[in-house]
Formats: structure tokens, C-alpha cells, sequence
């Protein structure tokens, strides 16, 4: 299990040699699973590792197979705010929990906000649905708010989703 941030800097290694660093991860559009990475290797152009191509997320690399490619033309997904089904406003998506070997995305981190987050004051939404965001202008994301039941806390996640990770 890793997150999303927690990847940006890792080295992508391929057939052997280091193809570039993790810049960002991008969610599929359903938001439940890793499309695939944007990597750059020093000042030349961002590259694309999709989903099909990665082999794993570890701990000190992500692994792939193949060559990266052109980034793609279609939209990238951004998760914004995240309100309770009772309408209640629960903050802002901060974060998304990864299972290293399958790419599912299997808790989303809430945070008020980056301060809030620092100081460990978050909350994690494992069953959600997405709901395309009122202001969303198009261009090149697609923004979408996270609709919950419920947040849980550190502690309050499934043992096989805190593994691997510190809270």
C-alpha cells in the first residue's frame, strides 16, 4: 500500500535502468483506479507510463515494463471536495491510498486543508461516488467531488489498507 504522494520522486525503472522520477500519478476516470504515471527524467519533456506497463509500486521504486510514451490527449481527473451524503461539507481530497500490485485505489485522504494535514488532522473515504463539479471550465482536467457516507479515521481503516503505510 502506498499513496499517491508518497510516490513523486520514486525512480521508474525499466529493463534495467532508471527511465525517470515519478512527477505525479493520474486516477482513471472513475477515480477507483491508477490510470498511469507522468515521469521526467531531468529537464526533458514529461513522459507517460500507463497502468498496463507498470508492474509495481514498491517501496523504494516503481518497476515497469516497456518504454514510457507521448503524455495522452485526454483530460486528467482532480478530486476536489468531499461532502457526507447529509450535504456536510468533510473537506478536501489530499491524497489517494494505492495498492501497490493491483493500482486500486482503496481510501482517499480528507483533509480542511494542508495545514490540517501536517498536523494529522485527516480522515480517509473508502466507499464514495464522484459527481462532476459545478464550476469545472473543461480544459485539460476534469474536476470532480467525492460523495461519502462516511470518513474513518487512521485507525479506523481495514488492517490490509493501513499495511505498508504510516499514518
Amino acid at each position: 500500500m502506498t499513496s499517491l504522494q508518497r510516490i513523486i520522486g520514486m525512480p521508474v525503472v525499466g529493463n534495467g535502468k532508471t527511465l525517470g522520477f515519478v512527477e505525479r500519478g493520474v486516477l482513471s476516470k472513475s477515480g477507483k483506479r491508477l490510470q498511469g504515471l507522468v515521469i521526467r527524467r531531468g529537464l526533458g519533456s514529461a513522459r507517460w507510463v500507463p497502468r498496463r506497463a507498470i508492474s509495481m509500486i514498491g517501496s523504494a521504486c516503481v518497476l515497469v515494463c516497456g518504454e514510457a510514451t507521448h503524455l495522452p490527449k485526454e483530460p486528467e481527473v482532480r478530486l476536489t471536495r468531499v461532502f457526507l451524503t447529509s450535504g456536510e461539507s468533510a473537506g478536501m481530497v489530499t491524497d489517494a491510498l494505492i495498492h501497490g500490485e493491483t493500482f486500486q485505489v482503496t481510501a482517499l485522504e480528507v483533509s480542511d486543508g494542508p495545514l490540517y494535514r501536517l498536523l494529522g488532522r485527516k480522515a480517509y473515504a473508502t466507499a464514495y461516488r464522484l459527481r462532476p463539479e459545478e464550476s469545472a471550465d473543461g480544459g485539460d482536467t476534469l474536476a470532480f467531488e467525492i460523495i461519502t457516507s462516511g470518513l474513518h479515521s487512521w485507525v479506523g481503516l481495514p488492517e490490509n489498507q493501513r499495511k505498508g503505510e504510516e499514518g
